[in-house]
């Protein structure tokens, strides 16, 4: 468990920009940055990070909160491994302190798999480097692929040996779960019902996730007699998806946000060399077909992409789909066609870094040209293949979006294919029509077999978020969040001839003292307290890096002081009338005292109502009837005062 002083640290040194930079392609925006949200699949940017207070917003997913936060929610990490991340980024060294048994009880599943995976990546690399077996099979071949040193051990290669139960055997000395190690795929049960090492005689590439977890391995096989695949890969599991993982983004991520540009390859050796070769924002979708989360794993970076093909027909054809699928994304989409007999990997390997990358920059074509150059459409090309490629790029067109970009691309294959733009301009709109009429009949579908959502039933002694409690609440906090701190002057709202200075929050707190008031819904009230637990502690109120602390308050809090908050034009349609804070922050927090105070009556009258049509003993419904008659006069005098007040 790390220890506090650590976790102290690390909320002084991190830096919610650098964090949330390494994951999103952030765009300066003013004093903060924006970008699209990483939790939706959005067009306009709608997520915002602020530097000066060290917090981010989401708007469309309403997500929002700290660094942490962040990992947490985007990640899926704990908030122990999100500590973990952000002290190895920063180069923290973690002080430890041991767990207790009732915290080892409650480590997750999903943790425990992480940790034996993390384990299994190490003892890989240990039988690379410190066995002979490894260094005369696994760390030759290594080399011959001209990967430097330094190389295998920035991938975390490994190397797994021929002895069927060696790491079998290494996870039970190390007291690992055998459960963990089925589910994961690193041991296997065969049909006789013994168990072995499901990698055992290959070379060993990790996989990692975008936070540089080992999520699962891929490994190659390095006995050429052997009747078994080439590549084996982790099994899904909890931890592993392969339709939502990159290999290599993890030590791209940076290169590809700073460039504004993904290379795209296939396999692992391929983005390796690559890497090696000065070429470091490369990714591979390791020989599965690209899928959307993928995309989107990219567009959080960048919105342009270069293909890599190595210029065998088949997989380029193959690769057509992935075109249009990015280019539905608005995905600026280039492609890079490698010399005959060479892929990424072999041409990295035979050639200089200065020569493949100038190679690169030299030989990336737009994916219209490339595309009519694959579909053989020269001066030699018939009839008939003119209109299947016509088809065929028009098809990609119908896929971007804009009319503008359209038309451009409709000149450009129109000139090419040698056919007049108003005949493919027609054919363009039928092939728009269907790829409409098929996206509606997919949604209709996705909507038939998608599971009803199961509503989330409010705390029945709460406030609902539609009251107008529960939004005079979240105006007061969000005094108490930005001014409570701020000495302001103000008139006595029960005798304007009396002028007094005071700070916001103490103000606030003072008149909820007096009435003995509390917020109704369950947040506000976590965070009302924390905000006046820490006042009378300190006799002051907390700043930005206080509020960033709190797992508890942290979302609603980014929310309260988001630089983007805009009073709803709700509180209008529920008969509240909220004028500007900015020029009547006085007024504004008198008038939200006197609000909250007035809708504590009508509850207190709506309970006294409810216990009055009870009970039948005449005692009590003349008491509850003075008292209601009591709350009612005072509901009168707050909306005098409110009237003067507003004005």
């Amino acid at each position: 468990m790390i220890s506090k002083s650590t976790i102290d640290q690390i909320y002084e040194t991190m830096r919610i920009e650098e964090v949330i930079g390494d994951f999103v392609h952030l765009k300066k925006a003013g004093s903060n940055y924006k970008a699209l949200s990483p939790f939706t699949n959005e067009k306009t940017p709608s997520f915002y990070v602020s530097p000066s207070k060290q917090i981010f917003k989401c708007f469309s997913s309403g997500i929002g909160g700290n660094a942490i936060t962040f990992l947490m929610e985007y990640e899926k990490m704990t908030y122990q491994e999100a500590l973990r991340y952000i002290a190895k980024k920063y180069g923290i060294p973690i002080e430890e302190r041991e767990l207790t048994t009732e915290e080892i009880s409650q480590k997750t599943r999903e943790e425990s798999l992480y940790i034996v995976n993390d384990w299994a990546r190490r003892w890989f690399e240990e039988q690379l480097w410190q066995t002979e077996e490894g260094r005369a099979v696994g760390l030759v071949y290594f080399r011959e692929r001209s990967f430097t040193d330094a190389t295998i051990r920035k991938f975390q290669l490994g190397y797994s040996p021929t002895n069927p139960q060696a790491l079998l055997n290494a996870a039970n000395q190390a007291g690992h779960n055998l459960e963990y190690l089925l589910e994961l795929g690193l041991v296997k049960r065969s049909e006789k019902g013994e168990l072995y090492d499901a990698f055992r005689e290959r070379v060993i590439f990790p996989i990692v996730d975008r936070a540089g977890r080992v999520a699962g391995f891929a490994g190659r096989i390095m006995n050429s007699q052997a009747k078994a695949a080439k590549y084996i890969n982790s099994p899904e599991c909890p931890i592993y998806n392969k339709s939502k993982i990159l290999y290599g983004l993890y030590h791209a991520r940076k290169s590809i946000a700073k460039a504004d540009m993904c290379f795209l390859a296939e396999g692992y050796t391929d983005v390796i060399s690559l890497y090696q070769a000065g070429i470091e924002n490369v990714v591979a979708s390791s020989g599965t077909s690209l899928t959307e989360s993928q995309i989107r794993l990219i567009r959080q970076l960048t919105g342009r992409v270069a293909i890599l093909f190595d210029g065998d027909p088949a997989g380029i054809k193959a690769s057509q789909r992935g075109i249009d699928m990015f280019l539905r994304e608005d995905f600026d989409v280039r492609v890079l066609l490698f010399p005959e007999g060479h892929d990424p990997d072999s041409f990295a390997r035979q050639h200089s870094s200065s020569v493949v990358q100038e190679y690169i920059s030299e030989n990336l074509q737009d994916f219209i040209r490339f595309k009519a150059q694959f579909l053989a459409t020269g001066p030699e090309a018939t009839p008939t293949q003119k209109v299947q490629a016509a088809r065929e790029l028009l098809e990609s067109i119908a896929h971007l979006r804009g009319e503008l970009k359209q038309s451009i691309y409709l000149r450009d294959t129109a000139q090419i294919l040698g056919i007049d733009q108003t005949i493919l301009s027609t054919e363009l709109r039928t092939i728009q029509a269907r790829l409409q009429k098929e996206l509606l009949k997919d949604e209709q579908n996705r909507q038939r077999t998608t599971a009803p959502k199961l509503q989330v039933v409010e705390n029945p002694k709460s406030e609902p978020r539609n009251s107008k409690l529960y939004y005079i609440e979240r105006q007061l906090l969000w005094l108490l969040v930005n001014f409570a701190n701020r000495e302001d002057n103000f008139t006595n709202p029960f005798d304007h001839s009396q002028k007094f200075s005071a700070r916001i929050g103490e103000l606030i707190y003072d008149s909820l003292l007096e009435d003995q008031l509390a917020f109704t819904h369950p947040e506000h009230n976590v965070l009302a307290d924390m905000i006046f637990k820490y006042f009378r502690n300190h006799n002051k109120f907390p700043e930005s890096q206080d509020f960033i602390r709190h797992q508890s308050i942290d979302s609603l809090y980014a929310e309260l002081s988001s630089i983007t908050y805009k009073i709803s034009p709700n509180w209008e349609n529920k008969g509240i009338y909220v004028t500007d804070f900015n020029q009547l922050l006085e007024i504004d927090t008198i008038e939200t005292i006197l609000r909250f105070k007035d809708q504590h009556l009508a509850l207190n009258i709506g309970e006294l109502t409810n216990a009055l049509s009870q009970t039948e003993d005449e005692s009590q419904r003349l008491q509850i009837n003075r008292l209601i008659l009591n709350k009612i006069q005072l509901r009168q005098k707050l909306n005098n005062l409110l009237r003067r007040v507003v004005g």
